[in-house]
């Protein structure tokens, strides 16, 4: 064989092998299932967290949706009010003689893992009107999937508000610094009409990323980065902001509430993990702290809810998922029900 030949076959051989790898590599990972994203593990679709999912410039879903829900673990039906809210429809004018609560947060105040009914707003809802020594209470939630402090004072500064709310709850959790630390902050909204979320590091590894589970493991486990491209040194630099700038909005969102004669309460919800260990990740400490140090009222759920909870927490919480399931959803509701009736927030009958 003429040398040139043979170098030809080698090199060829070379590349069929390393070609050959990558593609049995990329088959296993996929398989095995070690690099699935949240969206993949539960709903088999990935979720590109640069991307702003919603159809306007705030988060909330397609008006008068109706869509099934479904994973591994549950499936119900989510059916959307006129503002894109997992809630019913609420007339804007308050009632005479009653008192409104909105409620802000994500996926957990939507009451992603359950039927309607068993969300914990719906819980809460449900205490208070058990109650009988209070004013009636009107529940109007203002919680959606993927949403955060940004995004939650967007909501109720352009359309919650006009619904005259006597208390705002909004709920936190750890998911909120790293939303933060992939979309940043306020400056999300370019104006009214447009919302651009922080762009990623470069968008070749982001399509690369997307398609490819072994581009994933090399990310992770190679360079140590996270899902959003951040090696540890960045990704600490951003928690740390994020606790100014989370602190900094809900001092906006008290400031608000308070304009229009209402209160705000901060709720500060733990993660499945966390409920198990009894403790919050330490960020959400420093947020506490903040929090506190500003004078803002807050609750820690954590702290409020049973032991039994916390010792057989997958009882409570989808072990997949990660969501609460009714019975979680329900201890939530029961547990700030109490926290405020305890603090005097709620008011008696007249």
């Amino acid at each position: 064989m003429a040398r040139g030949n043979w170098l030809g076959s080698w090199w060829f051989l070379v590349f069929f092998n390393f070609t050959l790898f990558i593609l049995l590599t990329e088959i296993v990972l996929r398989v095995t299932g070690s690099y699935k994203n949240y969206g993949e593990l539960n709903y088999g679709e990935y979720i590109d967290y640069f991307k702003h999912p919603y159809p306007g410039p705030l988060c909330a879903w397609t008006p008068n949706m109706e869509r099934s829900q479904e994973t591994a673990e549950f499936s119900y039906l989510l059916k959307t009010n006129s503002l894109g809210i997992r809630d019913t429809e609420h007339n804007i004018k308050k009632p005479t003689g009653v008192k409104r609560a909105i409620i802000l947060g994500d996926s957990f105040t939507e009451g992603m893992g359950t039927e309607f009914d068993s969300t914990w707003p719906q819980r809460l809802a449900w205490y208070l009107t058990q109650d009988t020594t209070l004013s009636p209470w009107e529940i109007i939630v203002g919680g959606v999937s993927g949403s955060d402090p940004f995004y939650a004072y967007e909501m109720l500064r352009r359309n919650l508000m006009d619904y005259e709310p006597d208390l705002v709850l909004v709920v936190y959790n750890f998911t909120e610094v790293t939303d933060f630390t992939a979309r940043g902050g306020m400056e999300r909204f370019v104006n009214e009409s447009t919302t651009q979320l922080r762009a990623p590091k470069s968008r070749v590894l982001n399509f690369a990323y997307k398609w490819s589970h072994l581009v994933r493991m090399i990310v992770k486990d190679g360079l140590g980065w996270n899902d959003y491209y951040q090696s540890p040194k960045e990704q600490q630099q951003l928690q740390s902001e994020s606790i100014s700038a989370i602190t900094k909005v809900y001092v906006s969102i008290d400031s608000l509430v308070r304009t229009k004669g209402a209160k705000a309460l901060f709720v500060f919800q733990p993660l499945n993990y966390e409920c198990h260990r009894d403790y919050f990740e330490p960020i959400t400490d420093s947020i506490i702290k903040a929090v506190d140090t500003e004078g803002l009222e807050y609750m820690s759920l954590l702290a409020s809810l049973p032991d039994s909870m916390k010792e057989d927490y997958l009882n409570y919480y989808w072990p997949i998922d990660g969501h609460m399931n009714g019975k979680g959803y329900d201890a939530w509701g029961r547990s700030v029900y109490a926290f405020l009736k305890g603090r005097a927030i709620l008011t008696s009958k007249e």
